[in-house]
């Protein structure tokens, strides 16, 4: 979309980019996804998955998901943590005093603290970021909040916008991505270029790869064929311009 109507900018090669999707789609995906990767049960990845939801709108004040399907999955846990969340989450969407919102964080606070203790909060908890916002004054917690930060997120999730490409794009994900849904964001942007009649772009999903393109287990061995692909398809276009590659460079991260 940057690149759009720009005649300075020669192509694209967007890597890892949730094109399209929106973002409750990634946050189940991630923690679907990282659940069964660190071996967590369905019933904690649900749990997951629902922390999240809940959290979004807390965060983004967009009241994105479906209350009465939520408040009867909750049922199931038999802890009441889980409706003081969705009660928390929906004051959101009305005008709160100081001493409100005091209450809103200490009670968000208390939230997590109950959570933090269950083994699937590492999934929606990844740096401990939650726990980092949590430790805010109230002023800066709800300034953060009131910026629109996450209410843009949702935004820019949700379609391409007015974006007319007409540059080559190469597009790449990893299979193995923890982060967000590969083949559906390839497939939303094949469709999109498609759509708009787009004459020159490719769309690569690398088998094995991460969200980072890397090796699984690994933070600096880039899946094989994954820096070739993009010199490659560099050159072809502008082999003049393109810089020569070093020999025997290796694929691995700076």
């Amino acid at each position: 979309m940057a690149c759009a109507g720009n005649n300075g900018v020669a192509f694209v090669i967007p890597v890892s980019s949730s094109l399209g999707v929106s973002i409750l789609d990634i946050l189940r995906y991630s923690a679907e996804k990282k659940g069964y990767e660190q071996g967590l049960t369905p019933d904690e990845i649900a749990q997951a998955t629902t922390f999240k939801e809940i959290a979004f709108v807390l965060l983004s004040g967009v009241a994105i998901v479906e209350w009465p399907l939520v408040e009867s999955r909750v049922k199931q846990w038999d802890d009441p943590a889980w409706p003081a969340f969705i009660d928390l989450a929906r004051q959101r969407g009305r005008e709160l005093t100081q001493i409100e919102k005091q209450a809103f964080l200490d009670s968000f606070r208390t939230i997590v603290a109950h959570f933090v203790t269950q083994r699937w909060f590492a999934v929606v908890d990844e740096g401990n970021a939650v726990q980092r916002m949590l430790g805010l004054d109230t002023n800066t917690f709800f300034g953060l909040l009131e910026s629109g930060r996450y209410s843009r997120d949702w935004e820019r999730s949700l379609c391409f916008g007015d974006a007319d490409i007409r540059i080559p794009v190469l597009a790449i994900w990893g299979e193995e991505d923890s982060f967000l849904p590969p083949h559906q964001s390839a497939e939303r942007l094949k469709k999109y270029l498609a759509d708009s009649n787009h004459s020159d772009y490719e769309v690569i999903v690398f088998k094995d790869a991460s969200h980072f393109l890397t090796l699984p287990g690994s933070r600096s061995d880039f899946v094989p064929g994954y820096l070739d692909t993009m010199v490659n398809w560099v050159r072809k276009r502008f082999d003049s311009e393109a810089p020569s590659r070093p020999q025997n460079s290796s694929e691995r991260a700076p």
